[in-house]
Protein backbone atom coordinates (compact mmCIF):
# COMPACT_ATOMS: atom_id res chain seq x y z
CA UNK A 1 0.00 0.00 0.00
CA UNK A 2 2.80 2.41 0.90
CA UNK A 3 4.69 1.59 -2.29
CA UNK A 4 1.52 2.08 -4.34
CA UNK A 5 1.20 5.60 -2.91
CA UNK A 6 4.82 6.38 -3.80
CA UNK A 7 4.30 5.20 -7.38
CA UNK A 8 1.07 7.19 -7.62
CA UNK A 9 2.94 10.33 -6.57
CA UNK A 10 5.71 9.69 -9.08
CA UNK A 11 3.20 9.08 -11.88
CA UNK A 12 1.44 12.33 -10.91
CA UNK A 13 4.74 14.22 -11.19
CA UNK A 14 5.43 12.70 -14.59
CA UNK A 15 1.95 13.41 -15.98
CA UNK A 16 1.20 16.92 -14.71
CA UNK A 17 -1.24 18.84 -16.91
CA UNK A 18 1.19 21.43 -18.29
CA UNK A 19 3.45 21.73 -21.33
CA UNK A 20 6.66 21.25 -19.29
CA UNK A 21 8.57 18.02 -19.89
CA UNK A 22 8.37 15.24 -17.32
CA UNK A 23 11.24 15.18 -14.81
CA UNK A 24 13.85 12.74 -16.11
CA UNK A 25 14.96 11.61 -12.68
CA UNK A 26 11.42 10.47 -11.86
CA UNK A 27 11.21 8.53 -15.12
CA UNK A 28 14.52 6.84 -14.26
CA UNK A 29 13.22 5.95 -10.78
CA UNK A 30 10.11 4.42 -12.32
CA UNK A 31 12.25 2.44 -14.78
CA UNK A 32 14.33 1.07 -11.91
CA UNK A 33 11.16 0.23 -9.99
CA UNK A 34 10.05 -2.09 -12.81
CA UNK A 35 12.89 -4.43 -11.82
CA UNK A 36 11.39 -5.03 -8.36
CA UNK A 37 8.56 -7.36 -9.38
CA UNK A 38 5.90 -8.13 -11.95
CA UNK A 39 3.32 -6.65 -9.59
CA UNK A 40 5.11 -3.29 -9.70
CA UNK A 41 5.08 -3.42 -13.51
CA UNK A 42 1.35 -4.11 -13.47
CA UNK A 43 0.70 -1.34 -10.93
CA UNK A 44 2.64 1.23 -12.95
CA UNK A 45 0.77 0.26 -16.12
CA UNK A 46 -2.56 0.50 -14.33
CA UNK A 47 -1.71 3.98 -13.03
CA UNK A 48 -0.51 5.17 -16.43
CA UNK A 49 -3.58 3.71 -18.17
CA UNK A 50 -5.77 5.72 -15.79
CA UNK A 51 -3.94 8.85 -16.91
CA UNK A 52 -4.72 8.01 -20.54
CA UNK A 53 -8.43 8.26 -19.74
CA UNK A 54 -8.25 11.68 -18.05
CA UNK A 55 -9.26 13.57 -21.17
CA UNK A 56 -6.47 16.16 -20.93
CA UNK A 57 -4.25 16.08 -23.98
CA UNK A 58 -1.06 17.05 -22.11
CA UNK A 59 -1.64 14.31 -19.52
CA UNK A 60 -2.26 11.76 -22.27
CA UNK A 61 0.92 12.79 -24.12
CA UNK A 62 3.01 12.53 -20.96
CA UNK A 63 1.49 9.17 -20.00
CA UNK A 64 2.32 7.79 -23.45
CA UNK A 65 5.86 9.16 -23.24
CA UNK A 66 6.24 7.51 -19.82
CA UNK A 67 5.00 4.19 -21.23
CA UNK A 68 7.46 4.47 -24.11
CA UNK A 69 10.31 5.30 -21.72
CA UNK A 70 9.49 2.36 -19.44
CA UNK A 71 9.33 0.03 -22.43
CA UNK A 72 12.74 1.21 -23.56
CA UNK A 73 14.55 1.53 -20.23
CA UNK A 74 12.57 -0.61 -17.81
CA UNK A 75 12.41 -4.31 -17.14
CA UNK A 76 11.46 -6.39 -20.20
CA UNK A 77 8.66 -7.85 -18.07
CA UNK A 78 7.03 -4.41 -18.27
CA UNK A 79 6.86 -4.79 -22.04
CA UNK A 80 5.49 -8.32 -21.78
CA UNK A 81 2.75 -7.11 -19.43
CA UNK A 82 2.00 -4.23 -21.78
CA UNK A 83 1.67 -6.65 -24.69
CA UNK A 84 -1.10 -8.44 -22.81
CA UNK A 85 -3.16 -5.27 -22.39
CA UNK A 86 -2.89 -2.86 -25.32
CA UNK A 87 -6.51 -1.74 -25.52
CA UNK A 88 -5.94 1.70 -23.89
CA UNK A 89 -3.03 2.39 -26.22
CA UNK A 90 -4.98 1.25 -29.29
CA UNK A 91 -7.71 3.71 -28.33
CA UNK A 92 -5.11 6.49 -28.36
CA UNK A 93 -4.08 5.56 -31.92
CA UNK A 94 -7.45 6.85 -33.09
CA UNK A 95 -7.55 9.77 -30.61
CA UNK A 96 -9.69 12.70 -31.73
CA UNK A 97 -9.80 15.50 -29.19
CA UNK A 98 -11.00 19.05 -29.49
CA UNK A 99 -8.50 21.22 -31.37
CA UNK A 100 -6.41 23.49 -29.16
CA UNK A 101 -6.90 27.24 -29.79
CA UNK A 102 -3.14 27.76 -29.98
CA UNK A 103 -1.81 24.46 -31.37
CA UNK A 104 -4.78 23.31 -33.44
CA UNK A 105 -4.83 19.55 -34.07
CA UNK A 106 -1.06 19.09 -33.56
CA UNK A 107 -1.44 17.86 -29.95
CA UNK A 108 -4.06 15.33 -31.01
CA UNK A 109 -1.80 14.16 -33.81
CA UNK A 110 1.06 13.88 -31.30
CA UNK A 111 -1.11 11.57 -29.15
CA UNK A 112 -1.79 9.33 -32.14
CA UNK A 113 1.89 9.23 -33.15
CA UNK A 114 3.07 8.51 -29.60
CA UNK A 115 0.52 5.72 -29.23
CA UNK A 116 1.85 4.14 -32.42
CA UNK A 117 5.43 4.49 -31.11
CA UNK A 118 4.48 2.80 -27.83
CA UNK A 119 2.95 -0.10 -29.73
CA UNK A 120 6.06 -0.39 -31.91
CA UNK A 121 8.40 -0.33 -28.91
CA UNK A 122 6.23 -2.73 -26.92
CA UNK A 123 6.29 -5.37 -29.65
CA UNK A 124 9.91 -4.88 -30.71
CA UNK A 125 12.35 -7.71 -30.12
CA UNK A 126 13.54 -7.84 -26.52
CA UNK A 127 17.29 -7.25 -26.06
CA UNK A 128 19.22 -9.96 -24.22
CA UNK A 129 22.78 -10.26 -22.99
CA UNK A 130 25.17 -13.04 -24.03
CA UNK A 131 23.74 -15.58 -21.58
CA UNK A 132 20.18 -15.01 -22.82
CA UNK A 133 18.90 -13.47 -19.57
CA UNK A 134 17.69 -9.93 -19.24
CA UNK A 135 19.75 -7.20 -17.60
CA UNK A 136 18.68 -3.94 -15.97
CA UNK A 137 19.47 -0.80 -17.92
CA UNK A 138 22.06 0.31 -15.36
CA UNK A 139 24.10 -2.88 -15.73
CA UNK A 140 23.86 -2.77 -19.53
CA UNK A 141 25.24 0.76 -19.65
CA UNK A 142 28.13 -0.07 -17.32
CA UNK A 143 29.05 -3.22 -19.23
CA UNK A 144 28.86 -1.44 -22.58
CA UNK A 145 30.99 1.45 -21.32
CA UNK A 146 33.64 -0.95 -20.00
CA UNK A 147 33.62 -2.73 -23.37
CA UNK A 148 34.13 0.57 -25.14
CA UNK A 149 36.94 1.53 -22.77
CA UNK A 150 38.73 -1.79 -23.27
CA UNK A 151 38.35 -1.65 -27.07
CA UNK A 152 41.05 1.02 -27.47
CA UNK A 153 44.66 -0.13 -27.38
CA UNK A 154 46.76 2.07 -25.14
CA UNK A 155 46.30 5.75 -24.43
CA UNK A 156 44.66 7.81 -27.10
CA UNK A 157 44.99 11.50 -27.73
CA UNK A 158 42.07 13.71 -26.95
CA UNK A 159 39.81 14.16 -29.95
CA UNK A 160 37.50 17.06 -30.55
CA UNK A 161 34.19 17.47 -32.30
CA UNK A 162 35.43 19.83 -35.00
CA UNK A 163 35.28 19.15 -38.70
CA UNK A 164 38.53 17.35 -39.66
CA UNK A 165 38.32 18.79 -43.19
CA UNK A 166 38.24 22.39 -41.93
CA UNK A 167 41.40 24.46 -42.25
CA UNK A 168 41.25 28.01 -40.98
CA UNK A 169 41.56 30.58 -43.74
CA UNK A 170 44.23 32.60 -41.97
CA UNK A 171 46.37 29.57 -41.17
CA UNK A 172 46.13 28.32 -44.75
CA UNK A 173 46.84 31.78 -46.14
CA UNK A 174 49.96 32.35 -44.04
CA UNK A 175 51.33 28.86 -44.40
CA UNK A 176 51.07 28.86 -48.21
CA UNK A 177 52.49 32.36 -48.77
CA UNK A 178 55.78 33.69 -47.52
CA UNK A 179 55.05 37.36 -48.09
CA UNK A 180 52.16 39.50 -46.86
CA UNK A 181 50.24 41.83 -49.08
CA UNK A 182 47.67 44.48 -48.29
CA UNK A 183 44.83 42.16 -49.38
CA UNK A 184 45.90 39.70 -46.70
CA UNK A 185 45.83 42.43 -44.11
CA UNK A 186 42.31 43.40 -45.14
CA UNK A 187 41.18 39.82 -44.61
CA UNK A 188 42.74 39.78 -41.17
CA UNK A 189 41.11 43.04 -40.13
CA UNK A 190 37.68 41.93 -41.35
Amino acid sequence: MRMCLAYRQQISKVTEDNPNPAPGYVLNELAQATYKSVEVCQELQKLLFKKLDKGHVQVTIKALKALRFLCQKGNPRFRKELQRNTAPIRQCISFRGTPDPLHGDSLNRQVRELAQEVMTVAFAELPTDNEGSFQPASSMSSSSSSAIASAGAGPRKMEGFANPEFTPLLFHMFSSHTHHTSSHLLLIRW
